[in-house]
């Protein structure tokens, strides 16, 4: 007597894109081959003949997107401006330091003044992107209230914070635009 073999799971999560798509172009063809066998044109799996079409469809599109680059054009423009608010940021900071022993009284307590405001911020260019853009907003928002301007001009620090804002406000537009362009190339809906 003949043995027969009966597949109880065949394991398709296990597969990687590449596979995936190879073996649903091989069902494919197996399907096309048998419904070549019946006669009367039909398939001899009793599919219908639309269903095939989108199958290969389908299949076509999986093999577009089975190594499509996530890498975009953007990224490194995104590292070239987060590296410029980073070292903006850590240059804020080593300054404020500096002028905390500063032998000018003015100086000295308008950097000690800033510093400990400015203080949760310091490590704020480790941050992730997004986390790190908003610390920055946070930051420049807190440095240029009214009671802190007096602080700001003793210590000639508005061209470093329109720096840091402008490099900052960049960074978020090209995040912003890379989402963009991600979500229009997405062939995988």
């Amino acid at each position: 007597m003949k043995q027969i073999v009966k597949i109880q799971e065949i394991g398709l999560a296990k597969l990687n894109n590449a596979e995936y798509t190879n073996f649903s172009n091989r069902v494919l063809s197996l399907v096309n081959q048998a419904g070549t066998l019946e006669p009367e044109g039909g398939s001899a799996l009793g599919i219908e003949e639309e269903v095939t079409e989108e199958y290969g469809t389908l299949g076509g599109t999986m093999g577009d997107i089975v190594a499509q680059s996530r890498i975009s054009d953007r990224t490194a423009e995104l590292t070239a401006v987060d590296k410029q608010r980073d070292d903006l940021v850590v240059y804020l900071f080593k300054l404020l330091r500096s002028k905390k022993s500063s032998p000018l009284t003015e100086e000295r307590k308008a950097a000690t003044s800033l510093y400990n405001l400015l203080k949760p911020y310091v490590g704020c260019y480790r941050s992730p992107g997004q986390q790190e853009t908003v610390q920055i907003r946070g930051l420049l928002t807190d440095a240029r209230k009214a009671e802190n301007l007096p602080n700001v001009e003793a210590l000639a620090l508005a061209n470093i914070l329109t720096e840091l804002e402008s490099a900052n406000d960049e960074y978020a537009s090209l995040t912003e635009q890379r989402t963009e362009e991600r979500a229009a190339s997405r062939l995988d809906e």
